[in-house]
């Protein structure tokens, strides 16, 4: 039942959204039925990374009393059927707020049911606190740091966090390294 990878990262532009989606994808292509869900509902960017219209998602879900999220989920990627994705959706007044809901849990227990893997495209940490309220739906946690935009102090915080124990099997990706291919 460890079905549930957070992503997330110090702040915009290291490729925690990309990662998401290509992991979903991947995994799609393996024949595992994957929902991908757009938790950094504030900065919303699934659409624009799997080119697909902008609409209604997760945070509408919540606030605006749909009652079956399934009605939100988009088929984005044709040649990836078992690829479903749950944007973000409208950006509301109160993030925090949503995120400690009854609804969340509800939603976290009825995926787990009907997909072989959730992957959690989530908020940075270094700018907003949202994604602490998700872990403790998640069972593995990546943490995604890109060369040359990452500073360096951010590794001082992942260590915090993983000394505190604030995520589930805490793992660090990191991205875009030319190094590496040295």
């Amino acid at each position: 039942n460890k079905k549930v990878v957070l992503i997330t990262s110090t702040e915009s532009g290291e490729g925690k959204t990309f990662i998401s989606a290509n992991l979903a994808c991947s995994f799609g292509l393996n024949e595992k039925k994957v929902l991908l869900v757009g938790m950094d509902i504030r900065n919303p960017q699934l659409s624009t990374v799997l080119n697909f219209s902008r609409g209604k998602g997760f945070a509408d879900y919540w606030s605006k009393g749909i009652d079956d999220w399934h009605d939100l989920v988009k088929k984005p990627v044709a040649s990836i059927p078992n690829l479903d994705v749950l944007e973000g959706g409208t950006v509301p007044p109160n993030p925090n707020e949503l995120l400690k809901s009854q609804r969340v849990e509800e939603f976290f227990n009825q995926a787990r049911e009907e997909y072989d893997l959730i992957i959690v495209d989530a908020a940075p940490l270094g700018i907003i606190s949202d994604t602490f309220l998700l872990s403790k739906y998640s069972n593995f946690s990546l943490y995604i740091v890109r060369e040359n935009v990452t500073h360096k102090s951010a590794i001082n915080f992942v260590n915090t966090i993983y000394e505190e124990d604030r995520f589930e099997n805490l793992y660090i990706l990191l991205n875009d390294s030319v190094s590496a291919s040295r």
